[in-house]
Formats: C-alpha cells, structure tokens, sequence
C-alpha cells in the first residue's frame, strides 16, 4: 500500500490517484475524497459491488449498443477461456441476516480466479473518475485528430493543462 501511495503522489498531477474498493450495500460506486490521507495522497473509494453489478449487467447485453460489452475474437489478444471464466467467476448472492436481506458477491466455485471480474470493475471506476470525452476520443480515432471546438459567443476558450494552469 505504502508503495502505491508513493507512486500516486509522485504522478498526481498527471491524474493518476489510488483508488481502493469497498463492498457492501449502500456504497456508491465512486467516493471523491474531500481531502488527501494520512500518506498525502487522493484516495478514491470504490464500491465493487455496484461495479460488479455493472459488469454483470453489460455482460448480459446481446446486441451491440450503449454498454455492450466488444471483445476481440483471436485467443492471442488476452481474451481466451481464463479470461471469460474469470469475468463470470462470481455470482450475486441475496442472503438473510438477523432477518434483513444482504446482497453480496461471492466466487462460484473454490479457488476461482476473479482478476478479470476485478479489472473489469476498476477499468470502469478510471472512465468515471476520469470522465473522457469518449465521442471526441471516437472521432479522433476514426477520422484523425478533431478541429478543435468553436468558441461560443465570439469568446475563445483557453486550454486548460491542469486546475489553475492556463495556456
């Protein structure tokens, strides 16, 4: 922990921070820290269970569409049996507890390996916290880089490196 904590502080200004996940009901899907911790860094609190409900939600879609889950068809590209196995490792479990209904997640099997399902789940906790434009991303991609945005009302906007910086 205190090795990432090191690494995050070094490179905050280029938007990496440290997240950390946190089950249970009733915990968003994503915490913004107020103010940094005791090692002085921002860190972002993750509730894995909505994100696996995501997961298990996109991963449930059929046709292509907002949320559809694309994955590459050659074994070579990381996305071979291992992989699905993992991402469909655990199941959404409803239990009692002292009479009150619990959700939780739990392996479906001894020993299952669910990294895919965890990365899954913090690749789309990094979209949310880092909010890209994502059709703007599209665009580049497809047709080269996007003309930058006409300024609204005559006024030309400035660029934006990071808070407080202008160019």
């Amino acid at each position: 922990t205190k090795e990432v904590y090191a690494y995050c502080k070094k490179r905050e200004m280029w938007r990496v921070w440290a997240i950390k996940g946190k089950g249970g009901s009733g915990i968003p899907f994503i915490y913004r820290p107020k103010n940094k911790n005791a090692a002085g860094v921002w860190l972002f609190m993750v509730g894995v269970d909505v994100g696996k409900d995501s997961v298990a939600s996109d991963l449930m879609l059929s046709e292509p569409g907002p949320n559809y889950c694309h994955y590459p068809i050659e074994d070579l590209k990381g996305y071979g049996r291992n992989y699905f196995e993992g991402i469909t490792s655990e199941r959404r479990r409803l239990r009692y507890v002292r009479g009150r209904a619990s959700v939780s997640w739990e392996k479906r099997y001894e020993g299952a390996r669910n990294e895919p399902l965890d990365l899954e789940n913090y690749n789309l906790a990094a979209i949310e916290i880092l909010n890209p434009n994502l059709e703007l991303l599209a665009e580049m991609q497809g047709s080269g880089p996007a003309a930058p945005p006409k300024p609204q009302n005559g006024i030309k906007k400035r660029r934006v490196l990071s808070s407080g910086v202008s160019v």
